[in-house]
């Protein structure tokens, strides 16, 4: 009889963790997909109207969901895989003045190093492995929802930039003289409008999702979805912010690496918000 008993026990533990169904899902959605970045301004500078400030910009996805519900039926689990591409353009456009000595002339002047125009473009594409907890529940024979919350593990995968348009000048000012120099190479004063490209440093990033979806029964074993997402990267996407502050031009001195592996971003965030259509295949009961 101890025997039976904990096989029914073990039989009923079973029905309760391996529940009544099962839903996977497979959609393709858009929308919003950017990378979010605010600029840290430099405290010595005069800035003009925008410095580091980033462009949201629309992306794409596609997504495969697996979800499993337990005994009730309403409540799950669920995970899966995304592949997600995002995208933004970083404007620069000021100018950041540094006090410096010239000694061949002895004399102090002001080194102007400005940016006109500068658009930055860039690009990621990401895997996401989401883990959440689900809900659904049926409004008529046909048709139905599902809700989902958790978390996300994004893993870029390709990250580009490319400069689109703009230059950017140096100058110098010497107020002994009350003259400007310019277009002079030899001396360090010169335009330049580069075509800079380059991957992103970057790491993988936790983040949060939600999604929402109706279910529409076409038969017993196809169904639609339509849905809407979001998602949101917490932690830091940019694996590095380099050069000092007080000097931007040390991102060119250096080898240009782009706005967001630059000091002139405290952080950059994945952030979507979108549409989904697709099918879902229901098993079990």
């Amino acid at each position: 009889m101890k025997r039976v008993g904990l096989v029914l026990v073990g039989l009923s533990l079973v029905s309760l963790v391996f529940g009544q169904s099962e839903l996977v899902t497979v959609s393709v959605g858009g929308g919003l997909h950017s990378l979010k970045h605010e600029p840290k301004l430099p405290t010595k500078n005069e800035l003009g109207k925008c410095f580091g400030e980033g462009k949201l910009s629309a992306g794409a996805t596609f997504s495969a969901r697996y979800m499993h519900f337990f005994r009730d039926g309403n409540w799950g689990i669920g995970s899966g895989a995304d592949v997600s591409y995002y995208a933004a353009t970083s404007c620069l456009d000021g100018v950041e003045t540094t006090s410096e000595y010239d000694k061949y002339n002895k004399e102090k002047f002001d080194c102007s190093f400005s940016f006109n125009g500068w658009e930055e473009r860039q690009r990621v594409f990401a895997l996401e492995i989401p883990l959440g907890v689900y809900f659904r529940t049926d409004f008529t024979y046909r048709l139905g929802m599902v809700a989902g919350l958790g978390a996300k593990l994004i893993m870029p995968l390709h990250s580009r930039f490319e400069i689109q348009e703009g230059s950017y000048e140096l100058t110098g000012y010497y107020p002994e003289d009350n003259v400007t120099f310019s277009q002079l190479p030899h001396h360090g004063f010169y335009d330049n409008s580069p075509r800079y490209k380059d991957g992103i440093d970057t790491k993988p990033v936790l983040g949060v999702y939600a999604e929402y979806g109706l279910n529409i029964k076409f038969t017993e074993k196809l169904w639609g979805y339509a849905g809407v997402y979001f998602n949101y990267g917490i932690t830091d996407m940019a694996k590095e912010h380099v050069s000092d502050l007080g000097a931007i031009r040390d991102d060119f001195q250096n080898g240009y690496k782009g706005v967001l592996n630059s000091s002139a971003v405290d952080k950059a965030n994945f952030l979507a918000a979108g549409v989904k259509i697709g099918i879902t295949l229901p098993f079990g009961k």
